[in-house]
């Protein structure tokens, strides 16, 4: 899907996504949404960068090529918390292999991290798979974070340090 990033999702494909996927009017999320906030965490210079990543996460995860191989996914063995988390960090190594230029570094975990929550909602409201919990959610969040950290080099004291919240 080349030039995913750089480009901007048209009002058709967005009215394609889960009507989750669309703010309301009133700005509310949705009842038994999981809200991120991680946003707050990305400095404001690298804002427009993180939306297209999430945007570009979005796309691919809701294009009806990606039907199949989701349902497929969530059939198989496994709690879906590894399930959740191994399947955002193949998304996310996807779509910086398929960047020109690659992902800023500084939006990588925290775009994972809401596309993460996107997806853990999307799982619960679909009937994929039983209703993630909030639990689920922080399991399945620490395992992605650390497989996206080592897939970008980081070694295991940085990850432990990441983790922890230590490392600048």
């Amino acid at each position: 899907m080349p030039g995913i990033i750089s480009g901007n999702m048209a009002p058709a494909e967005a009215s394609m996504m889960p009507a989750g996927e669309q703010e309301p009017v009133d700005g509310k999320k949705k009842p038994g949404g999981f809200l991120s906030g991680v946003e707050k965490s990305v400095p404001p210079e690298l804002m427009e960068s993180f939306e297209r990543v999430v945007l570009a996460g979005k796309k691919v995860m809701y294009s009806p090529q990606m039907e199949d191989t989701i349902k497929d996914e969530l059939a198989g063995d496994g709690p879906i918390e590894k399930k959740l988390a191994f399947a955002v960090a193949g998304l996310i190594a996807m779509l910086d292999k398929q960047a020109k230029p690659k992902l800023p570094v500084k939006v990588i975990v925290p775009a994972a991290i809401e596309l993460l929550y996107d997806a853990a909602d999307f799982v619960s409201n679909a009937g994929l798979a039983s209703a993630v919990t909030p639990e689920q959610l922080k399991t399945a969040t620490q395992a992605m974070v650390m497989l996206v950290l080592k897939m970008y080099g980081s070694n295991d004291e940085q990850i432990r340090q990441a983790m922890s919240g230590k490392m600048q």
